[in-house]
């Protein structure tokens, strides 16, 4: 029996070891992921502080250049460097969602806004490949939403850039659903990009929102990108608290799609014919100033992080900005465009200081 009990003993110890052991290297392996991370993201800001200044210089220099051949040069500069910085910021943005400090900011928006900033930023592409790109909408919407706009067009624009880029002839379809829940005053938006593009095999599909995964190998030779759009998408769905999925065939083309449940802020039905953009001025009464420094607030954080974001943010908010910020909205518009996103912050920064007090 004491011998039975020694072995016993011994084994608990063996145990107990191994299982500290494990922990151990699981701490270790979680460190060295976050170290790892954190350098990935260091290593992109630091690249994309002087990017951003090479690429409002190059606006700069177009805006002023007369020469025909000059300024086809000083395009295709400026269209490198937008392929530069697409491929930092997907690289910050999965280091700070793995690090945990990619934050949301949600906030009331109009959806119609999303959609046309959408529309704005991808149809040119879609048609320079000859592509349809219809969106389909419910005949009419909630004046406004609660939910982070910015993280849902990121999304929504990668789904919609994914689509074109691997779409040679066809269609890029965006449709629109708000689904009801149990709770009155909560809907689940529902949108899915349809293509009729190379579709994606089945045995292919697990690993498609995994960092770093693409199609094939083929693929990333032939189509480029870093692989990383759909790893964001998922993570930041997910922190939305929605699902994201695909559905898709070979040669015939794919259905990416995501839910995101949202929070009806004002439930008055808006007529989605009417374009999001044209909304009439509003008086200094009329403004709402805490939703004004709410957004103000929210484009100071990304621009603080030179997050390409804030410029979703400010076109997706500008109808609403405009009239409260007056000449001061000229000045931050032309400084995002140039991407001089330090002068930007610090015009933010003093508009929020001036703003009325609640």
């Amino acid at each position: 029996m004491s011998k039975e009990r020694e072995t016993i003993r011994q084994l608990r110890a063996l145990v107990a070891q191994r299982t500290e052991e494990l922990a151990a290297a699981r701490l270790a392996a979680e460190s060295a992921s976050r170290a790892k991370s954190a350098f990935i993201g260091n290593l992109s800001h630091e690249i994309r502080t002087p990017m951003n200044a090479i690429v409002g210089l190059t606006w700069m220099l177009q805006e002023q250049a007369s020469d025909p051949e000059l300024k086809a040069k000083l395009q295709q500069v400026s269209n490198a460097t937008q392929q530069l910085l697409a491929v930092i910021n997907d690289l910050l943005d999965i280091s700070r969602i793995e690090s945990e400090q990619l934050l949301l900011e949600p906030l009331d928006f109009d959806l119609r806004q999303v959609i046309n900033h959408l529309i704005a930023n991808h149809g040119g592409k879609a048609a320079q490949k000859g592509l349809a790109f219809p969106v389909d909408l419910p005949p009419r919407l909630p004046a406004l939403l609660r939910g982070d706009p910015v993280r849902i067009g990121q999304i929504l624009g990668n789904f919609i850039s994914n689509a074109i880029k691997f779409t040679q002839q066809g269609s890029v379809r965006l449709s629109i659903e708000l689904q009801p829940t149990s709770d009155a005053g909560a809907i689940v938006l529902y949108a899915a990009v349809t293509d009729s593009g190379i579709g994606i095999p089945d045995e292919q599909r697990t690993g498609l929102f995994q960092p770093f995964e693409q199609i094939e190998h083929s693929t990333k030779r032939r189509f480029g990108g870093t692989g990383l759009g759909l790893a964001i998408s998922k993570r930041l769905a997910d922190m939305m608290g929605g699902e994201i999925g695909v559905s898709s065939q070979p040669d015939r083309g794919s259905i990416f799609w995501v839910k995101i449940p949202l929070t009806v802020v004002a439930p008055a039905l808006v007529e989605t014919e009417s374009p999001a953009t044209d909304q009439p001025v509003a008086t200094a009464e009329a403004i709402d100033w805490k939703r004004v420094e709410e957004i103000l607030l929210g484009l100071e954080n990304l621009l603080a992080e030179d997050d390409i974001q804030a410029l979703t943010l400010w076109h997706d908010m500008a109808p609403l900005l405009r009239p409260a910020l007056g000449a001061k909205s000229t000045r931050l518009a032309d400084e995002l465009t140039r991407y001089s996103f330090d002068v930007a912050l610090d015009i933010v920064r003093e508009i929020l200081a001036g703003l009325p007090k609640a």
